[in-house]
């Protein structure tokens, strides 16, 4: 009789006392800044980005489905390897972050005259990182060709003494490639 279940006790549950993955330890590294937007530079961008969501957290397999004489063959097919970043910052009375989406979004397309500037004056290249607890990397996502998508102001007056300043933002990229670096 086969012994079944054997995988289940205290070593390999705790994956042999390795480390899990966590959520808190990346950043966010700019590969080429858009020549034509405000940059206040990486001590600023980096410091006051709180939180970001990685990219193609789902790839979606567009599978080829081929119906032969009532029999459904499966073949490979496309993956889509656009995506986008999404985030927070937290900006403060000098309004540098709300300046860097501001500005991008006014050239993208004016207000006034509708016009924008060339897409090659808008684009970012970026690369995120995931590290260990001993801060090596173990993940990275390259991404190229970002172009502004929407940010949020952050301004919501309230009648109280709260916080404000929390710039929500969205990147899309054309091309994504993500890779594992500790495999």
């Amino acid at each position: 009789m086969p012994d079944y279940r054997q995988f289940i006790n205290r070593t390999a549950i705790a994956g042999d006392n390795g480390d899990i993955v966590s959520n808190y330890h990346w950043e966010l590294i700019i590969d080429r800044w858009p020549e034509a937007i405000y940059y206040p530079g990486d001590k600023v961008f980096k410091t006051r980005l709180t939180n970001v969501t990685p990219p193609l957290t789902t790839l979606d397999h567009q599978i080829h489905d081929i119906n032969i004489m009532g029999f459904h063959i499966k073949q490979p097919g496309d993956i889509d390897y656009s995506g986008s970043i999404q985030g927070d910052f937290q900006d403060y009375v000098d309004q540098s972050v709300q300046a860097i989406f501001l500005d991008w979004a006014m050239k993208c397309q004016d207000p006034e005259s509708r016009l924008g500037l060339r897409k090659r004056l808008l684009i970012m290249d970026c690369t995120l990182f995931q590290f260990d607890r001993a801060n090596n990397p173990i993940k990275q996502w390259q991404c190229f060709a970002g172009m502004y998508k929407q940010h949020s102001s952050g301004e919501a007056f309230a009648g109280e003494n709260t916080p404000g300043g929390k710039i929500g933002f969205s990147v899309d990229f054309e091309h994504v490639v993500p890779k594992l670096l500790n495999v």
